[in-house]
């Protein structure tokens, strides 16, 4: 009973913690969150980050949005996950981060009160609680120690790293790794199906993590249980039936959650891209923001000493070598391996994993992968805290025990002391994050169907704009059109060129066919804005021109209009057919290559799912053919009748220069040709060179005749 009593008790320290941190959300749980960018920009001035807080806070808003349609959807319509809620008219959840591990979590929350900042602040307070309780299972389980696990829970749960990164807390999401070594320990030693289906859980449940996540899930995991199997090798027989559901577990939710990744990397080809946003070194050293810190540091240094030096050894295992292994591949992670004074080399782990595993090159901040080493750390930690209860008497020991504490709280919750550590304080400023509630009113008379969201822009200087959408859009809970993620398709540029043709009818009429039924126009408090907005509306107010805008209730920033249109609409392909177009010249080699098409009959509306077609492109020469190939081009994703647009193909031009008709039709129907050209085919220019000199020499490609 009393061991019991004891375990509550640090399930209450850690829930405390986790309050005392969220504190300053208490009072408004439904309208601020805890957020403050000099976190993320330490070195700046007051007056710059006054200036970057809306810029800083849009991964904020877009995780806060995302977190909320993930636990929505979860328990009602999970088959329909992946189509998303952004970036109408494809499905946009695979182009960011999916936070499923964390909608799980906030699932409940979601579902009694329906909204977003609550369930964020739910999920943020309560993620470090699991983080800290997992790890303390797990520490007591390897040490028996009460004050070790205590300890070792709050160093892990509770590291500045995952208390700061409010935008992004599916990066730092490895609360389950803990729980995940703990029953996988139990099922090499205890053999239990229990265990296995524990195991199963918990390792299921992080495997519906981010990539960053999922990267030091195979570091820590994998090396433990690579330990593991050598240790456990003359029990295997036993041991393997029962980590077969385990897989199976495994392999079945990574195939759910990763596999739409995959397939957007075949169609669109963004997925894996180079470069970073990888810190310098002294990032993790003292005072830098990916610091171990001091207690965890020198803690661990004193399991890993005790392990190495001292006299007690774990029977059968000690977890501490195959965990300080997965630490040091953390590290190698990030940073090449070189011999000193030589010039040989080993290229790091990320670089190397980059080459081999889909989708690690799509990591953008690689250093935080080095948050993985935190879970050896803590395990070394608690092993630290008991050789030094070992070494002292029991009066002595609770006192040693409270000083350790009391510095581990310091050191990560008074601010002082944790910008000399850390480089920066944990965040205790709050940011307003809930609409304005005229918005919030405003955007309940929406009608059913997808919303186009005005003005449309992409630029890098419009991110700020861009995620207000977003975060609204998680309150109407209409599919949107913006697409505030890691990544864009093309589709969200044809869009954003069809609403700049507003107030033309053709224009409202491709909207509708796509699928349409609203507009909301935000950023009415700026002037510029506003005047675009009324010629619109004025613009389209004619109920007799074939297509309108209906206004309504307006809010406090944003103007609403329900669109409505008349009209056939064809999804069938039969509905395009060449048009007529200037002769243009190619380059040999690749080039984007345009035809005409139009559409005729009907408005056109590309049939789903809207992606690039397999296009038959065919080159001859007097009736000859002398060149064939299979390219790919995306199509009008809508068209109004009579209406002439220009599809481009990255088609190879024969290599004998001279004139062309190329003929471009559909590649599994052949006979149906979409676009007839006359190419000419010119010797492509050298590309400027800079001369010793330090003048230009050569000159760009020939222009086009």
């Amino acid at each position: 009973m009393m061991r019991w009593g004891l375990h509550l008790l640090g399930m209450c320290v850690f829930a405390s913690a986790a309050l005392w941190n969220s504190r300053a959300v208490l009072n408004d749980p439904a309208t601020v969150v805890t957020y403050d960018p000099s976190v993320d920009f330490p070195r700046k001035s007051q007056r710059d980050l006054d200036k970057l807080v809306e810029f800083a806070a849009s991964d904020l808003k877009r995780g806060v949005a995302q977190l909320s349609y993930v636990a929505r959807t979860l328990p009602t319509a999970p088959q329909d996950f992946f189509t998303g809620w952004m970036c109408y008219p494809v499905d946009g959840v695979a182009f960011g981060e999916h936070m499923l591990a964390d909608g799980i979590v906030g699932a409940p929350v979601q579902l009694l009160w329906d909204d977003p900042v609550i369930t964020y602040n739910f999920v943020a307070t309560i993620k470090p609680w699991i983080a800290a309780a997992g790890m303390y299972a797990l520490a007591y389980h390897w040490t028996s120690s009460w004050g070790a696990a205590l300890l070792a829970g709050f160093l892990f749960g509770f590291h500045p790293l995952r208390l700061s990164d409010a935008a992004h807390p599916s990066v730092v999401g490895n609360e389950w790794i803990p729980l995940i070594l703990l029953f996988l320990d139990r099922v090499f030693a205890r053999r239990r199906w229990r265990d296995a289906l524990a195991l199963a859980l918990f390792a299921s449940v992080q495997a519906l993590s981010s990539m960053y996540v999922l990267i030091q899930y195979a570091l820590v995991v994998g090396s433990y249980g690579l330990y593991l199997l050598w240790k456990y090798r003359t029990a295997l027989a036993v041991i393997l039936p029962r980590l077969v559901p385990v897989a199976a577990a495994i392999a079945v939710t990574m195939a759910w959650a990763l596999g739409p990744y995959l397939e957007t990397r075949r169609i669109w080809g963004f997925v894996d891209r180079p470069g970073g946003f990888q810190g310098p070194p002294w990032f993790f050293w003292f005072g830098g923001r990916y610091f171990a810190g001091v207690c965890l540091s020198l803690l661990a240094l004193l399991g890993l000493a005790d392990r190495l030096f001292g006299k007690t050894r774990e029977r059968p295992v000690d977890p501490r070598l195959p965990l300080t292994a997965a630490a040091l591949a953390a590290v190698w992670f990030l940073f090449p391996l070189q011999v000193p004074g030589t010039q040989f080399g080993v290229p790091s782990l990320g670089d190397l994993m980059r080459s081999y595993v889909p989708g690690v090159a799509a990591v953008r901040a690689p250093d935080k992968v080095f948050f993985a080493a935190i879970v050896p750390l803590a395990v070394l930690a608690a092993y630290g805290i008991r050789a030094m209860e070992t070494r002292v008497g029991s009066a002595a020991r609770g006192i040693a025990l409270a000083v350790l504490a009391l510095a581990c709280a310091i050191e990560v919750f008074v601010p002082a002391v944790a910008r000399r550590s850390f480089g920066a304080a944990l965040p205790a400023a709050t940011y307003r994050l809930r609409p304005p509630e005229g918005d919030l009113a405003a955007a309940r008379n929406l009608p059913p169907g997808p919303v186009l969201d005005l003005p449309g822009n992409y630029n890098f200087f419009w991110i700020g704009e861009l995620s207000d959408y977003v975060l609204l859009g998680s309150y109407h809970q209409h599919r949107i059109s913006t697409c505030k993620a890691s990544f864009h398709t093309p589709i969200q540029f044809e869009v954003n060129r069809i609403a700049e043709r507003l107030p033309d009818v053709d224009a409202a009429r491709e909207l509708w066919a796509l699928g349409f039924r609203s507009i909301v126009f935000h950023a009415q408090d700026i002037e510029r804005i506003r005047a675009d907005t009324d010629r619109i509306l004025n613009g389209l107010a004619d109920p007799a021109a074939g297509a309108h805008l209906v206004p309504l209730p307006a809010g406090d920033t944003i103007r609403i209009a329900r669109l409505v249109a008349d009209g056939p609409i064809s999804r069938d392909l039969d509905s395009l057919s060449p048009a007529p177009a200037p002769r243009l010249p190619a380059h040999a080699g690749g080039i984007g290559v345009p035809f005409g098409v139009t559409s005729t009959g009907a408005t056109f509306r590309h049939p789903d799912p809207i992606q690039p077609t397999e296009l038959l492109v065919t080159w001859r020469r007097d009736q000859t053919v002398v060149h064939t190939e299979v390219a790919r081009g995306l199509l009008p994703i809508t068209l109004a009748p009579g209406r002439t647009v220009d599809v481009v193909v990255k088609a190879t031009a024969p290599t004998a220069l001279g004139k062309y008709d190329v003929t471009f039709a559909l590649a599994d129907e052949s006979a149906h040709v979409l676009g007839v050209e006359r190419i000419v085919v010119r010797p492509a220019k050298p590309k400027a060179v800079q001369s010793p000199k330090g003048a230009l020499r050569g000159s760009a490609p020939g222009d086009r005749q």
